[in-house]
C-alpha cells in the first residue's frame, strides 16, 4: 500500500471479481469487489464484522455511506484522469485507484 497525507491507495488487480485482505488505521479489513452488469460493487467487513455490502462503484463516493461502529475512515475510488466516471475493473490501479483516507470520530458526541 501506499501512503499519501495519511491517504493510502489500497492496490487491486486488473479482475472482474477479487478479495484482498489489508489492515487499513490498525483495523484488519476484507475487501471485496464484484462485476455485475457495467458496475462494480465494493463490500467491507472489518474485524469479522459486516460494514457495507454490495455498494456501487463510483468515483468520488464513499463507498462507506453511512457512520458504522466497525470501522473509522473513509475508502472512495478517484480517477486520476480527473473525471468522475464509473470505474473500469481493467484500469484498475492505473487510471481508478481506490483510496482510504482515515478520521477518528467520537461518538460520544453525536447526540
Amino acid at each position: 500500500m501506499i501512503e499519501m497525507s495519511g491517504a493510502v491507495i489500497i492496490p487491486l488487480s486488473a479482475m472482474p471479481a477479487q478479495r484482498l485482505q489489508c489492515v487499513l488505521n490498525g483495523q484488519n479489513c476484507t475487501i471485496t469487489i464484484k462485476k455485475r452488469g457495467e458496475y462494480c460493487y465494493f463490500s467491507l467487513m472489518c474485524n469479522g464484522n459486516m460494514v457495507t455490502e454490495n455498494t456501487i462503484c463510483l468515483c468520488g463516493n464513499n463507498l462507506v455511506p453511512y457512520v458504522s461502529q466497525y470501522f473509522t475512515g473513509s475508502i472512495f475510488f478517484i480517477d486520476v484522469n480527473g473525471h468522475y466516471s464509473t470505474p473500469d475493473y481493467r484500469e484498475f490501479n492505473t487510471r481508478y485507484r481506490l483510496v482510504y483516507v482515515p478520521f477518528t470520530m467520537d461518538m460520544g458526541n453525536l447526540s
